[in-house]
């Protein structure tokens, strides 16, 4: 082998992906728009949520978060998050008008009619 040129090619070193290799904390923006995080579990299951992704989802201190686990992947969203989206959702499919309104004007129209 001594005096013999290896060619580049096969017989270069392949590098081999290493799991236990510090992997980055930067978080990746993914060609379909969605940010990859990278978080640890931590001590008793606990995950710390990145400012970044606090502030993204909205959330504050204390917040309740509600969370969907469906096929081993977890969906979180803050729980005024969810609120707003299901309000708009109802307004919506109400054409706009409040159906609160529309019960509370029931009542006082058949308050009305029973003097």
């Amino acid at each position: 082998m001594a005096g013999r040129k290896i060619e580049k090619g096969f017989a270069e070193e392949v590098a081999r992906y290493d799991a236990s290799a510090p992997r980055s904390a930067e978080p990746m923006t993914l060609p379909d728009g969605s940010v990859r995080h990278v978080l640890k579990l931590g001590a008793k299951g606990r995950v710390l949520l990145p400012s970044s992704v606090r502030a993204a989802m909205g959330l504050g201190d204390s917040e309740t978060i509600l969370g969907w686990l469906k096929d081993g992947k977890l969906t979180l969203e803050g729980q005024r998050g969810a609120l707003k989206k299901i309000q708009q959702k109802n307004k919506r499919l109400s054409g706009g008008r409040s159906v609160v309104d529309e019960l509370i004007a029931e009542r006082r129209a058949a308050a009305a009619r029973g003097k």
